[in-house]
């Protein structure tokens, strides 16, 4: 909905996902889960040049949220390949209520420039609250033409049934061995290249490139401590 003013639009969205998890190799497994959502966006423009957009996402999950080849060590080390006494397989809590808020602004500098700052809270009922952070600046060198210059922190807390090691007890219900719930954080920053061009009457090409690195930590994960990842994109798009 366009509200009065034409500079205040409200967006509302319903979601309904149903799933039946499986495992490879295993005709037998299949478990259900069913996923509700509800996205709300609301976008303000302040001047011909900024803009604000605020977001809540929400969702209601239940159902089978483990992996099905996640298997948990108990005692020793905590790991199935090394000195655990017992292993289990992952056991996740069967329901999930997730919610996010998110507020971000764009402000143009000029005609040929821009800037854009993002902020995400998020948390869960299994204890996981995170943050990001985004800063992102375009610049437009010629007409067709983008690059843009963008950074991610992301910092979160561990689910509050995470350890990163468990002892040998026959009382704990959920065990887990996802990293992405253990306490992590990580930065990124990308470099990517945006053009197009006219090569025949009604035949258009768009070219990109991107290149961008990301640093995850994670303080309390046994096994793992850090990772380095480094990708490359490249793609050409032919328009008739």
């Amino acid at each position: 909905q366009t509200l009065p003013g034409n500079a205040t639009t409200l967006e509302e969205s319903l979601l309904y996902v149903h799933d039946l998890v499986g495992r490879a190799g295993d005709p037998t497994f299949e478990r259900p889960l069913d996923t509700f959502g509800l996205r709300l966006v609301l976008t303000q423009i302040l001047t011909p040049e900024a803009i604000l957009q605020f977001v809540y996402d929400g969702s209601y999950r239940t159902g089978f949220q483990s992996s099905p080849y996640r298997y948990v060590g108990l005692g020793g080390d905590g790991q199935c390949g090394g000195t655990a006494v017992l292993c289990v397989p992952e056991a996740h809590p069967s329901t999930r209520i997730r919610s996010a808020f998110v507020a971000r602004g764009r402000f143009a500098f000029g005609q040929n420039a821009s800037a854009g700052l993002d902020y995400r809270f998020y948390l869960d009922d299994w204890g996981v609250l995170s943050h990001t952070a985004r800063a992102q600046i375009a610049w437009i060198p010629d007409r067709g033409q983008t690059i843009t210059l963008l950074y991610r922190f992301y910092t979160q807390t561990a689910a509050g049934f995470y350890l990163s090691t468990y002892p040998n007890r026959d009382d704990i219900l959920n065990v887990t061995r996802d990293r992405e719930l253990s306490p992590l954080f990580s930065n990124r920053l990308a470099l990517s290249y945006q053009g197009s061009t006219q090569i025949a009457e009604g035949v258009g090409l768009k070219y990109a490139v991107a290149i961008g690195g990301t640093a995850f930590v994670y303080p309390d994960f046994v096994g793992l401590d850090e990772v380095y990842s480094l990708d490359v994109t490249a793609s050409l798009t032919l328009e008739l």
